[in-house]
């Protein structure tokens, strides 16, 4: 974890920077999530500091994000499907800062090699998507269908 705080103060570029925090964060929640039995507990430990990495981030790029339309996002207990295009890196900080409840996401299969932030994200309930085939790619989808019915919500991009 020293390390990774060295990282971020040394990277000369926001791009770094944001990996850096990115590491720290999932290091973070790993850490905080040990001893944790209950995916709703952990899903809990997660969200507040994705939120608060969502923050660190867009601060570190000086976005500065306006929400139209905010009353008609369903209230968090309710659970949804949220579809939206992928344009930029920024996506997921953006979407993790302005959706209230917590809700997974579909992560590309690559993901899942990163150390920490793979077992962070697979922990707190997010499903890889395997795009090497298209069954492969069903069977992933058909996993977020049964979830999303009962209690939580999932975002995904369409695209991928």
């Amino acid at each position: 974890v020293g390390l990774l705080v060295l990282v971020i103060c040394i990277c000369q570029t926001r791009f770094a920077r944001a990996w850096g925090l990115t590491l720290w964060y999932a290091s973070a929640i790993a850490l905080k999530g040990l001893g944790v039995s209950e995916d709703a507990e952990y899903r809990s430990i997660a969200r507040t500091l994705m939120r608060e990495w969502s923050e660190a981030v867009l601060r570190l790029f000086t976005i500065n994000v306006e929400v139209e339309g905010r009353e008609n996002i369903p209230p968090s207990d309710t659970p949804c499907l949220y579809l939206c295009n992928h344009q930029s890196s920024m996506d997921i900080p953006t979407l993790v800062n302005v959706i209230p409840s917590y809700f997974a996401f579909m992560p590309k299969m690559e993901i899942r090699s990163i150390p920490v932030v793979g077992y962070v994200l697979e922990r707190s309930g997010h499903i890889f998507l395997d795009r090497s085939s298209p069954e492969k790619a069903l069977v992933a989808m058909n996993q977020v269908a049964a979830p999303a019915l009962r209690s939580r919500s999932f975002l995904i991009f369409p695209e991928g």
